[in-house]
C-alpha cells in the first residue's frame, strides 16, 4: 500500500511511527476506511460492529489536524494542510472516545522526545481536555454531542459516527455538517454508521431514489453521485471469508438475520422497529384508528381564573388518538367564593358524567 509523504509537517521519527501504525498496526478494513476519507471530501461508511472504526477515524482525525500529504488510489496527490476536527456522535460520551482514541494514537508520535515544549510536542502541553484535543500547530480536534446544534458556528473537518442511531433528524445533522465543512475544500465531511432500518434516512443515502423529504430539488441519487460510498462488512477484514473461532461462535450465537445487520451490513426489516410502518401511514391517511379497547382520557385545563375550561375526552392508544368530546366551559365571572364553589361544583359533576358515559 502507498505511504503518505508527511515530511514537511512531521519528524523523520515521527514518520517512522506513521509508517508503523500504517503497516503493522491497522488492518486492511481501518486502512481502507483512512483512505477514503484523505482521497475524497465526502465520504459515507457502513461498517460491521466492533471491527476497529473508531480507531480508524481517530487516526484519520490524527492526520487532518496535523496535516497530510496523500496519493490516492487514482495516484492524484492530494494536499491537506493542518485544520481543525469536529467529532460527532449520539452523545457526547461517545464522542469523547473518539478523542480519546486519537489522543492515544497521537501520543505514539511523541517517542523519543526528552522534553515537553510546544516545538518538541505534538500536543500544546498548556491546554486541552476530555473534549478537545490542542495540538502544539493550534489545532484542535474536538468532541460535541449529537445535537447537530452543537457544530454550528464552529469550522474544519467534520466527522459523523452513528448517525443512524442518533435520536436528533438525520437530515438536519447532514445540513449542518455540510455547512460545517464548506469553509475550504480540502475540508471533509464523513458519516459513518452501523445498518440501519429499511425505509429511514441512512437507509434512503444509501438505496432511496427520488426526491429527498422536504426537497423537491435534490433527489437521493444525486447526494450519493457526490460521495465515496464504503460498505467495510466483516468480509471486507476477512476477503477469504474464514472467520476466526471467535468470531464464528459469534455468528453462531446471533443466528442468521442479526449477523447479516451487523456483520454482513444488511439495512433490518422495518417491521422490527417499536413503530411500524403500518401505525406511521395510519397517522397521515384519513382519520385515525385506535382499538376500541384503549383507555379513554379525560384532559382538562382550567383556563385562566377557569373561565373558560378546556376539556378533551379521548381514547387513546396504537400510536391514534379518537377524540370523543372536546369542549368550552364558560363559566361566571363573578369573585366571590359563593359563586366559584358553585362553578367548581358543576363542573366536577361534569367530569363525573362523561366518566359514567365512557366508562
Amino acid at each position: 500500500h502507498r505511504r503518505s509523504d508527511q515530511r514537511r509537517a512531521l519528524t523523520t521519527t515521527r514518520q517512522r511511527v506513521r509508517d508503523h501504525w500504517w503497516a503493522k498496526r491497522l488492518r486492511r478494513h481501518q486502512r481502507i476506511l483512512i483512505d477514503a476519507i484523505h482521497s475524497h471530501r465526502f465520504v459515507a461508511i457502513v461498517g460491521a460492529r466492533q471491527r476497529g472504526k473508531t480507531t480508524a477515524i481517530g487516526f484519520a482525525a490524527g492526520d487532518l489536524g496535523q496535516g497530510i500529504e496523500w496519493t490516492t488510489q487514482e495516484g492524484r496527490k492530494v494536499t491537506l494542510p493542518p485544520d481543525d476536527v469536529q467529532l460527532g456522535s449520539q452523545t457526547l460520551k461517545h464522542a469523547k472516545d473518539f478523542t480519546k482514541r486519537a489522543g492515544r494514537i497521537l501520543s505514539t508520535f511523541n517517542v523519543g522526545l526528552t522534553e515537553n515544549t510546544k516545538d518538541a510536542n505534538v500536543f500544546d502541553p498548556r491546554l486541552g481536555s476530555t473534549e478537545r484535543i490542542m495540538m502544539a500547530n493550534g489545532r484542535a480536534i474536538s468532541a460535541h454531542a449529537g445535537n447537530p446544534e452543537t457544530i454550528q458556528g464552529m469550522s474544519g473537518h467534520v466527522i459523523i459516527d452513528e448517525i443512524a442511531s442518533n435520536k436528533h433528524p438525520s437530515e438536519d445533522i447532514f445540513q449542518q455538517g455540510v455547512s460545517v465543512a464548506s469553509g475550504a475544500p480540502w475540508r471533509k465531511f464523513v458519516m459513518v454508521g452501523n445498518s440501519s432500518f429499511k425505509g429511514d434516512w441512512w437507509w434512503n443515502f444509501w438505496h432511496g431514489s427520488g426526491p429527498v423529504p422536504g426537497d423537491e430539488g435534490i433527489t437521493w441519487e444525486q447526494r450519493r453521485a457526490k460521495f465515496k460510498m464504503i460498505k467495510l462488512d466483516i468480509w471486507t477484514e476477512f476477503p477469504d471469508r474464514i472467520l476466526p473461532p471467535d468470531l464464528r461462535e459469534i455468528r453462531e450465537i446471533m443466528g442468521p438475520a442479526a449477523w447479516h445487520r451487523w456483520y454482513e451490513c444488511g439495512f433490518a426489516e422495518s417491521n422490527q422497529r417499536a413503530v411500524s410502518d403500518e401505525m406511521i401511514l395510519r397517522t397521515g391517511m384519513g382519520s385515525s384508528w385506535v382499538p376500541p379497547q384503549a383507555p379513554v382520557v379525560i384532559s382538562i385545563d382550567p383556563g385562566l381564573n377557569r373561565n373558560p375550561t378546556g376539556i378533551v375526552v379521548a381514547r387513546v392508544g396504537s400510536w391514534a388518538v379518537e377524540v370523543l368530546a372536546a369542549e368550552y366551559w364558560y363559566g361566571p365571572t363573578e369573585g366571590d367564593p359563593t359563586t366559584a364553589n358553585g362553578w367548581i361544583k358543576a363542573q366536577m359533576d361534569q367530569i363525573d358524567e362523561y366518566v359514567r358515559r365512557y366508562n
